[in-house]
């Protein structure tokens, strides 16, 4: 999903200041910008570069989840790629934010049990020699 995020933002800018140039140049700063130098998407975007649609080139490959694509196939049927990669970064950023939501809400009763039992730890540190103690002046 951070992929996709990161992708859809990335291509968002891009397509909107390349808007008058062919696709292929934003979407080689774009695969480098996010992969380095995998082979699978710089396959995708030399077929981008050939001519082929974006949705097309990265559909089948299993980087991106298929509501993405989809997605991508539906903007560039309607002309409005650059509004849908819109769209796709915000449902992605807000999956990405209600998944660490979810992540810290599971960790806090942890922490909470964790930092209960150095609290017991302590106080039974403190607490056992006075007991003993008082056991010796019996």
């Amino acid at each position: 999903m951070l992929v996709s995020t990161s992708f859809s933002k990335t291509s968002d800018i891009l397509v909107s200041i390349f808007s008058n140039s062919p696709l292929c140049s934003p979407t080689r700063i774009i695969w480098i910008d996010n992969w380095g130098n995998m082979p699978l998407p710089e396959t995708a975007a030399i077929e981008v570069g050939k001519g082929q649609g974006l949705g097309a080139a990265l559909s089948g490959r299993g980087i991106f989840p298929q509501l993405s694509i989809q997605m991508i196939l539906v903007g560039e049927q309607s002309g409005e790629l650059e509004n849908m990669l819109t769209k796709i970064s915000d449902v992605f950023e807000n999956e990405v934010e209600t998944s660490i939501m979810r992540m810290t809400s599971y960790l806090e009763p942890v922490m909470i049990l964790v930092m209960g039992m150095c609290v017991l730890f302590i106080v039974l540190s403190i607490c056992l020699p006075i007991f003993e103690m008082n056991q010796l002046i019996r």
